[in-house]
């Protein structure tokens, strides 16, 4: 695909603030989350426990789904209830020998054949209503868990996203990963090969001249090598000259079964080996045994990474024998020029890798092994995405597989009543002189005649097949096929061999058939064209309509039938004038019709049309023009003759010359608007000949004909994705209640520890506010709910959970309000009446320092804090006759809100503006002083600027003088300030 692709600077968007896109590295074993967000860098999303990348586990403990390490922890413990490796499942069969291989390697639970749909699916024993989940259903939750770390990490639900893929995927695991990502809630912008998102993001900062690099990609499973040509060109931007770097992918080659987990397996029949050499038990069969093997193998290499050696022991590996070894680690030949994938931190490998390519080509190891395809998914979703504002650079890559095509005639359209109209439209039109004479009955169509049903026989009989995409196709490319036929078709498409000379890449194992099409709405075109009277279609020697099929290699690696059109160009007449009259306005009705598509656009009919008018007016001048030099040289003769011609007859000569050119010019205008509007009918009665019809392509999820392709495999279709979506929004569901539940029961457990240590460590202040009866309820209901926890609460509901402490609360929650009331009422009511008094002090300064606040208002602040002051009076009397076991008669927010009238009308006044003072007028008597100082405008210069107020003193209540008392309110506002 070359695509103008990506490079984001995200300081500016051309959409919501709130845009986002991911990245998903989606291996394996493995799975990175790179996040763009706008003016935020682009990062690696941390999981949960805060690490960056996340083991594409999925597991079930007593009904809690887990993932991640949680979830890898499982396979040692509980095997057969811990699911893995199902990225390697997608979109194969049964037999396909990589699948097979992770069934030998024992990654946990175990697939079998889906004999409904093809594929694979793994048996679930937790939850009988689910009974097995499908390879797309366990990779939809690990992706729903990258949404959820996401959402957690960056603070937004995030929808759009670009997933790797290796470079071996063929379309089946494509489209059934991009399945899952529907299934989880996530929108596939493109998928993108893992090797080439590296190269995009080790290109995205740089512009090079001419540059090879060879990336080889050592992950999990597989070797991915690709070879990157980076290039350059310049476009016009704002003007200017930019250069922008592009890339194009040159080759590519795998080893889908040369991984890092290889030497896990290997380290690992070392430790069975080595086990049942020194305890004579095999535990080959044991799946618990060999995933504690597997375990301590993947530490071992990890260790072995960085050391020469390491001492292994594993206790209890079966029979509560242990196992200890000691072993190092040897070289093996590989080769890469950037490295990539966890081979970059194995020494073997990379000495291996220097001693191959030698000095003159250094290994480089600029990009971070894990992260650079994320990083560079998340520019490619960046760049597709219309959110962000990007920079430009190019990007191609190829498609290894050819696909090809193969047509038949459909046998039943999708549209049973449009089946009976395209089955009429057969017993009369194109074909009418094959079959039964008469028009046909109602109730059943005309029965064929013996030619008739040897053309129906034909053309049941009738297939094309061809090669739409051969070997190394581009990505984000189309290709058009076009045929003749009358019938509706089906479509299948299927890796097509490859040419002579070619050698196959596709993966040993995969399916050939790729899915169909049915293409319908042909036969109820040929119908329309027969209700016209038409005769044929087209040349004499191919009367059927022509079909055009559009397809696309989309930049997913994704190959399907975008759009079909059927178009009939009908054979003009032999009519007299009147029937070309008639026929023409027919002609008109059916491309109105039809929505005829013409063969030529009606600006170049006009072009044409003012550029022959412009022709025949040019030649009508050079004859003319001819013609006068004609008559001139005959004039001069005649002139040399008769030299005594008068003036007169010399004019009357030229007049008439002039006359007679006028007049041509005319004629050849004239004849030439004729011709070119005889031009213009036959070019528009020529495009109101060529009928065309949209046709309907809809995909058959039932896989393709077995004719074509003995193919069992079926691709995931709009059934199975809701079913898959039914599924997982049911185990959501059972997660929020467990999470709801377990909240729930640790709040319930959390809150009785604390009601129990206050009731101790503060004895003596409660017993100030509670009797000895009230303390004794509320411990006692405390222990027995504790109690209660240990026992027949330890798996209870989430509302009885939430009952308990409700009841506990009841009790709890009055008695502590009291105690903390204790303290904070009282002060409460000595700072409001400090600042009641302070409010009356600055009301009194008001009188002078604010002149523009009127008696009045002075009044009604005044009024406001003598009925606050009241207020407080009441319910402190009230307070001292209350026991102090007892409710109180007010609180301290209740102190605070008295203040807030007066308050609001105190900030309200302070900023009331001062009056503008009147303008001064000047003498002329006094308008400069004896010095000859302009006196006058000096004090109105003064007057007339802001005035200058002296520094504020302090008064006795702490405040300056000028300013508003603070005052506590704990519902702010604008106007809550002194």
């Amino acid at each position: 695909m070359r695509t103008s692709s990506v490079l984001i600077y995200l300081a500016a968007t051309t959409c919501s603030a709130n845009a986002s896109v991911i990245g998903i590295d989606f291996g394996s074993a493995w799975m990175k989350v790179a996040l763009v967000q706008l003016k935020v860098p682009l990062e690696i999303v941390p999981n949960l426990i805060s690490k960056r990348k996340t083991e594409v586990v999925v597991a079930f403990d007593r009904g809690e789904r887990m993932y991640g390490s949680d979830a890898a922890g499982m396979l040692s413990r509980k095997p057969n209830f811990a699911y893995s490796h199902f990225r390697e499942m997608l979109g194969r069969m049964e037999g396909h020998p990589l699948a097979d291989a992770v069934q030998d390697h024992k990654f946990g639970a175990q697939a079998y054949a889906n004999l409904t749909r093809g594929g694979l699916n793994y048996r679930y024993k937790g939850d009988d209503a689910i009974g097995s989940f499908s390879s797309e259903e366990l990779v939809a939750m690990v992706l729903t868990y990258a949404r959820d770390i996401t959402k957690e990490f960056g603070g937004i639900a995030v929808r759009d996203c670009v997933i790797t893929v290796p470079s071996f995927a063929t379309q089946h695991e494509r489209r059934a990963l991009m399945a899952s990502a529907e299934v989880a809630g996530l929108k596939v912008l493109s998928l993108i090969e893992e090797n080439t998102a590296s190269a995009l993001q080790y290109g995205k900062d740089n512009v090079f001249e001419n540059k090879t690099v060879l990336y080889y990609n050592m992950g999990a499973s597989a070797t991915q090598v690709t070879i990157a040509q980076y290039s350059n060109y310049t476009v016009k931007e704002g003007g200017k000259n930019k250069t922008v770097g592009t890339f194009e992918v040159l080759g590519k080659a795998w080893d889908a079964t040369l991984g890092g987990e290889q030497l896990d397996l290997k380290l690992m029949n070392f430790f069975i080996d080595e086990f049942k050499t020194k305890t004579g038990v095999d535990v080959s069969d044991s799946a618990k045994a060999v995933g504690k093997l597997r375990a301590q193998a993947t530490k071992t290499k990890h260790v072995l990474s960085a050391n020469n050696d390491i001492p292994v022991k594993v206790n209890s590996v079966a029979e509560d024998k242990d196992l200890s070894v000691s072993l190092g680690l040897s070289v093996a030949d590989l080769d890469a020029v950037e490295m990539l994938g966890g081979a970059q931190r194995v020494p073997a490998v990379q000495k291996e890798l220097g001693l191959y390519f030698g000095s003159d080509v250094p290994l480089g190891v600029h990009l971070n092994a894990d992260e650079a395809p994320a990083l560079g998914a998340a520019f490619a979703a960046a760049n597709i995405s219309t959110a962000f504002k990007v920079r430009k650079t190019g990007m191609t890559d190829y498609s290894p597989f050819p696909v090809g095509v193969s047509l038949k005639t459909l046998v039943k359209s999708g549209d049973e009543e449009e089946d009976e109209e395209d089955a009429a439209a057969n017993d009369k039109g194109m074909l009418g002189n094959l079959f039964g004479s008469g028009k046909a009955k109602e109730a059943a169509p005309a029965e064929l005649t013996e030619e008739g049903k040897a053309l129906e026989a034909e053309a049941m009989a009738w297939s094309k097949a061809a090669t739409v995409f051969k070997t190394w196709s581009r990505l984000d490319s189309k290709k058009v096929i076009a045929f003749h036929h009358d019938r509706d078709i089906s479509c299948d498409l299927f890796f097509a061999d490859v040419e002579e000379g070619e050698t196959s890449v596709l993966p040993k194992g995969t399916e050939k058939g790729l899915g169909g099409f049915n293409v319908t709405g042909i036969a109820k075109f040929v119908k329309t064209m027969a209700s016209k009277n038409a005769t044929a279609c087209g040349p004499d020697e191919n009367p059927k309509p022509k079909v055009t099929l559009h397809f696309k290699l989309d930049s997913s690696g994704v190959a399907r039938l975008l759009t079909a059109t059927v178009t009939c160009e009908q054979p003009e007449p032999i009519q007299d004038d009147a029937e070309g009259e008639n026929a023409t306005a027919t002609d008109n009705a059916t491309a109105t019709d039809e929505a005829a598509e013409g063969s030529g656009d009606e600006g170049d009919q006009k072009k044409d049309e003012e550029e022959a008018a412009a022709a025949e007016e040019g030649d009508a001048e050079k004859k003319e023009t001819d013609g006068d030099a004609d008559t001139a040289d005959a004039g001069g003769e005649k002139k040399d003759e008769e030299e005594g011609v008068d003036e007169e007859a010399k004019a009357a000569a030229a007049k008439k010359a002039k006359k007679e050119k006028k007049e041509k010019k005319a004629a050849a205008k004239e004849a030439a608007a004729a011709k070119a509007k005889e031009a213009k009918e036959k070019a528009k009665k020529s495009k109101d000949r060529v009928l065309k019809a949209e046709l309907k392509v809809v995909e058959e999820f039932e896989g393709p004909s077995p004719e074509v392709w003995p193919a069992t495999l079926k691709a995931v279709g709009p059934a199975a994705v809701a079913e898959g979506k039914a599924k997982l929004a049911y185990l959501q569901a059972k997660d929020d209640e467990r999470k709801a539940k377990l909240e729930a029961k640790n709040g319930l457990e959390a809150y009785l520890y604390m009601v129990k240590n206050k009731v101790e460590d503060d004895a003596d202040t409660i017993a100030q506010v509670s009797t000895e009866a009230q303390r004794d309820e509320l411990t006692s209901a405390a222990a027995a709910a504790l109690e209660w926890l240990d026992d027949d609460g330890f798996d209870a509901k989430t509302e009885v959970y939430q009952t308990k402490k409700v009841d506990v609360e009841d009790l709890a929650e009055p008695l502590f309000f009291r105690h903390q009331e204790l303290e904070t009422r009282p002060s409460a009511v000595v700072m409001a009446r400090k600042r009641l008094k302070d409010i009356k002090l600055l009301v009194a300064k008001w009188v002078d320092s604010m002149p523009q606040v009127t008696e009045e208002e002075r009044g009604d602040v005044i009024a406001l804090c003598d009925k606050a002051d009241a207020w407080l009076d009441e319910k402190e009397a009230a307070q001292a006759e209350t026991e102090p076991h007892e409710a109180p008669k007010f609180t301290s927010g209740e102190v605070n809100a008295q203040l807030k009238p007066t308050a609001n009308l105190v900030t309200r006044l302070s900023r009331k503006p001062k009056p503008k003072p009147p303008p001064v007028k000047l003498n002329a008597t006094n308008a400069t002083d004896v010095n000859g100082t302009d006196t006058n405008t000096t004090e109105s210069a003064t007057e007339e600027s802001p005035t200058e107020l002296p520094p504020a003193s302090k008064d006795e209540s702490g405040g300056e003088e000028g300013e508003t008392p603070e005052v506590d309110s704990k519902d702010e506002g604008d106007n809550d300030e002194l």
